[in-house]
This record gives C-alpha cells, structure tokens and sequence, in this order.
C-alpha cells in the first residue's frame, strides 16, 4: 500500500478551514436567537465549540446575546448542568449535560466505543484518518476520528454540511436510503458542484451508487475538496438494518488509486466485524425504524 508523503504543511485548502465552514453555512442564514430557549441553546453551543474556557464577554458576543441576558440565562444552565463556572476566574465551561447529554448506557454511547478500537486499528493499519458515522434519519453524523501515523482531518462539523452525492460516506446513506428517498434529498438534478469532479449529473450518480453497492465500499475522489479523498464501508446492523459507515481520508495526490481497492475491503471487513460484535447496532436500528417502509435501511 503506498505510503502518505506529505507529512508537514497541510494542503492550501485545510488552512483555510474556518472559511471554508463559513462558506458551507451560509446556506443556513444565521438567524438571532429570540426565545429564551434559542438563547440558552446558543450559549451552550458557543461554550462547546470552543477549546478553551470563556468569560462572560466571550460568551455574550459568540452567542450574539447582550451580557444582561447572557448572565441570567447562565445562572440557570449552571443551576441545570449544562454549564460550570469557575470561582476563581470567573470563567465558563460547557457542563456534564452539555457534554455527555446522554446516558453513558446509551445504544448510540456503546456503539462508540464499541467503534473507537476499530477505528483505531484501520488508521493505524493504512496510516490515514479513520471515521465512524452514524445515518440518523436524514442526518450524517460524525460520531469519532482517529488520526493515523499521516494525520488528516479533514474540516467536519459533527453533521455533514455538503451534498450526499459528492462523498463516500454521503453515497452509502443514498444506498441506504433508496432511490427514492435519495431523489428527494438531493432535487432533481444536475446536483451542486464543488469541484470539477463531483458527480452533479444524477445518471453518473446512479451509476455510481450501483457500482458502490456491488464492491460493498464507495469512493470520492476530490468530489467534495479538490485535494480529499476518501472511501467508506457500510455499518449493517445483524438484522440487516445500515445505520452508518467506517471511512478513511487521504490527500488525493498522496494515495496511489490503486490502493483504493484494497483499502475498501479492509473497511469492509472491518465494518462486517463491527456490526457482528456490538449488540448495540440492533437497539440503534430499532430506535430509527420509523423510517419511510420503503427505505433500504431496513433490508
């Protein structure tokens, strides 16, 4: 298997990271939050998305709500556990509501860490950046990340802000989903463009999708970034049910596309191993079984 090369300098592209996640929400319009409700999500999500404690200033100015407000809505996170405050520095942290909002018995908490050695042994094993996703109804989610001797990251919200239609991970949910459920997510067509090579034409599309089912692996290749590759195996609960995907990512220039075969099968057996041994997938897949009856998620 051809080694990474570059081990220095991310590419032009992943050093303009926060730009790009900019670019990717400026679909969403940015709306201020209003309610009492919006305002106390706000200053959660504020205080989780940084790496660093934050002061009441911090906080009012990220979250987009005057000091006042910010104050009193802090005391009552505080009093709720979503938030900490420390005495000393009169700085704020997100609490142990706001990062473990679920019972650590959780199906979706055991499955996690039921995933993290797995993934672990792919990105040690290929040297690249291993995933672990989760299809929760029509959500991508990025569950873990594990960086391999060559670490890659690429720029993730936990949710996927791009179209299904130009990632690896993105075509096995439109496996999953059908192709009908798939014809409403994406529109009719062509489907949007962010590189030269994304799959905007829906008969390339299909094509695709059907190619990626029968190797039992799907691939993009500089479809979503003009410099990322990657390539993804389902996660198929035992009694049939895809519930989410392995993956690995490399910079495209650094991997030899004739390693994506091999690759693919390595996630493949990984993701087989994966849902024989954690009974949790089954509990996963019932939770989400109100799915459209016609969905392939359920096979």
């Amino acid at each position: 298997m051809a080694k990474l090369i570059r081990t220095g300098e991310p590419p032009p592209a992943a050093r303009t990271r926060k730009a790009q996640r900019v670019a990717d929400s400026k679909s969403a319009p940015a709306v201020a939050p209003v309610s009492l409700l919006q305002k106390g999500l706000a200053i959660v999500a504020a205080l989780t998305a940084e790496h660093r404690p934050m002061s009441l200033t911090q906080i009012a100015e990220s979250s987009g709500i005057n000091t006042t407000s910010a104050l009193r809505i802090l005391r009552t996170l505080i009093e709720a556990g979503y938030v900490l405050r420390s005495p000393a520095t009169r700085l704020y942290l997100p609490g142990p509501r706001a990062i473990f909002p679920m019972d650590l018995q959780h199906p979706l908490m055991e499955f996690r860490r039921s995933a993290l050695p797995i993934a672990q042994a792919i990105a040690e094993d290929t040297g690249l950046t291993a995933g672990v996703h989760l299809f929760m109804y029509d959500a991508r989610l990025t569950i873990e990340i594990v960086k391999g001797r060559k670490p890659l990251t690429p720029f993730y919200d936990t949710q996927a802000q791009r179209g299904a239609h130009a990632s690896a991970t993105g075509k096995l949910f439109l496996i999953a989903v059908g192709e009908m459920r798939s014809k409403q997510i994406l529109g009719p067509g062509p489907y949007p463009r962010y590189t030269d090579k994304t799959l905007s034409d829906p008969v390339g599309l299909r094509r695709e999708l059907i190619e990626a089912e029968r190797l039992g692996y799907a691939r993009a290749v500089e479809e979503a970034y003009s410099w990322l590759l990657s390539v993804a195996a389902p996660i198929m609960a035992r009694e049939g049910a895809v519930i989410g995907a392995l993956s690995v990512f490399s910079m495209s220039e650094s991997l030899d596309p004739q390693d994506i075969p091999i690759i693919g099968a390595r996630l493949a057996r990984a993701a087989e191993m994966l849902g024989h041994s954690c009974p949790s997938l089954d509990a996963i897949a019932r939770m989400l079984d109100a799915r459209d009856p016609g969905s392939r998620h359920s096979r």
